[in-house]
């Protein structure tokens, strides 16, 4: 088998293409063949990007509706995510608003979040038109949108999968950003790659861009404890290598890692933002609330209170424990942080 050839040769499944979504160059589905895709994507150097300063204000951690819990959260900027946004806008604002949809007041900020799994993200990359799917979610308000994760699986069904199919879904990300970019909203990089080759694509394009915010989704990792060091090594190399100070905002980054990866990241000059519901779920699905003790960040039983009051605290103590320890030991990086996204409290005047 070619490395980019049909993954399923020699099986009965060889050369199905209308019920395989693989990228291989010997696809020929009954409306496109592989270089059809792959000509409705872009290179990334291809893709000018530029955040004009002050676009975005960005606290520490910011919520984002997990699963179907329907608990309100109290935020000045929350996220949403493709889901939502998608149903969104095929009800085209005539049903349930956005914010509502997202589990948050009206006065809140919002900014879209692309990653999903495989059947939600087809669905949306073939929306008749995605432009005007960008130009919705500006309209009602939407102020920036993260890149896509599309997957890089190494191997799928068992079987290998071919390289050109990782390439075409780096290139669906890139243009997906530069769609974003041209509906007037901040788009905002995922940094995801194959291999040394993207590595050095992206830090080149870092260099030549203004760009000031990037993402990366590990909420999507098939085997998070195996890859996640070396993958947040190559991102800071990318970021050093670019000469900039950036704000790195994460998906996937929940409670348990959150200050090592704000540690990290402060290290080289880069504020961090963590999009996350592990407060919520901690509240909603084991029933603990979140407890400073020690300056350490803990979760803990709370049989005795409601679940659905857990949240708003919770999110309110993830972000008390990492903004005590930002301003504390990176003054430099975070003693403006003062406005905070879930209220002032004591803790943080103690600190700054």
């Amino acid at each position: 088998m070619s490395p980019c050839g049909c993954m399923y040769v020699g099986t009965a499944r060889k050369y199905l293409c209308d019920e395989c979504q693989t990228g291989c160059r010997e696809r020929i589905d009954s409306v496109s063949t592989f270089f059809t895709h792959f000509e409705q994507s872009k290179d990334i150097r291809d893709v000018s990007i530029c955040h004009k300063a002050g676009i975005l204000d960005l606290p520490l951690v910011l919520p984002i509706k997990g699963g179907k819990n329907n608990i309100r959260i109290s935020a000045k900027i929350a996220a949403v995510d493709l889901v939502e946004l998608l149903a969104f806008f095929n009800t085209q604002n005539k049903g349930v608003p956005l914010y509502e949809r997202a589990r948050v007041d009206s006065s809140t900020v919002l900014i879209g979040v692309l990653n999903s799994v495989d059947s939600v993200l087809e669905r949306f990359w073939n929306l008749p038109n995605r432009v005007e799917f960008f130009t919705f979610l500006a309209n009602a308000g939407i102020v920036a949108v993260t890149g896509p994760t599309f997957s890089l699986y190494d191997y799928y069904d068992g079987r290998p999968v071919p390289d050109s199919h990782k390439v075409l879904m780096l290139r669906r990300h890139h243009q997906v950003l530069s769609e974003i970019a041209e509906a007037g909203m901040v788009a905002i990089p995922n940094l995801y790659f194959r291999n040394q080759y993207d590595i050095d694509i992206w830090s080149d394009w870092l260099r030549k861009n203004d760009v000031r915010f990037i993402m990366r989704d590990f909420s999507m990792n098939k085997n998070p404890s195996l890859f996640l060091d070396s993958e947040v090594e190559a991102i800071k190399k990318m970021i050093i290598s670019s000469g900039k100070s950036l704000h790195v905002l994460f998906t996937g980054v929940g409670t348990a890692k959150a200050e090592s990866f704000l540690q990290q990241f402060a290290a080289i000059g880069c504020r961090c933002s963590f999009i996350t519901s592990d407060p919520l779920n901690k509240a909603m699905m084991a029933g603990n609330r979140l407890a400073i003790h020690d300056g350490n960040l803990l979760s803990v039983p709370a049989p005795e209170i409601r679940r659905a009051f857990l949240v708003q605290p919770n999110y309110t103590v993830m972000e008390e424990s990492l903004l005590q320890f930002a301003v504390s030991n990176f003054p430099m990086l975070y003693k403006q942080s003062g406005d905070r996204n879930f209220g002032e409290t004591s803790l943080y005047k103690s600190v700054a």
